[in-house]
């Protein structure tokens, strides 16, 4: 007997179990368990060069934490934002890039946590058309071949 796997309602729990996973180290961090800064990266051929592909990260900032999304500035070409893209991120509250940081960002505050990791999976799903979860890389807990593994 075969199994019918339904792959847009596979693709969507894959989205909300990331969603669900940064709202969760977001708000970790914020107490200041957890680890952070953490960057999530789109696996593509331009991954580790500069230009890059898109990413989102977590940074510190003078206020606490600042949440980004990768702007043209670090882009690969290929990778720019058009003006749809753009009106997308400010309507899910990302700043434009500014004097105090080249990407686009928002503060991450625990009462915003949950938005925030929203805006962060409609800034890759959306904005820039990753099409499922399994195509990024938590490039700051990826372990080079030899290195020993984090306990």
């Amino acid at each position: 007997m075969r199994t019918r796997v339904d792959l847009l309602k596979a693709t969507d729990r894959a989205w909300q179990v990331l969603r669900h996973d940064l709202h969760r180290r977001l708000d970790d961090a914020v107490r200041g368990a957890g680890s952070w800064p953490f960057l999530l990266e789109v696996e593509a051929p331009e991954r580790d060069e500069s230009p890059c592909a898109p990413y989102v990260q977590v940074m510190p900032s003078a206020d606490g934490l600042r949440a980004e999304v990768s702007s043209d500035h670090f882009l690969h070409p290929r990778h720019w934002l058009d003006a749809g893209q753009l009106r997308s991120l400010a309507a899910h509250g990302w700043s434009a890039p500014d004097a105090t940081c080249p990407n686009h960002w928002r503060e991450v505050r625990a009462a915003t946590a949950a938005e925030v990791a929203h805006a962060m999976v409609s800034a890759l799903r959306d904005v820039f058309g990753v099409v499922h979860p399994a195509f990024l890389v938590d490039a700051l807990d990826v372990v080079a071949d030899d290195e020993p593994a984090r306990p």
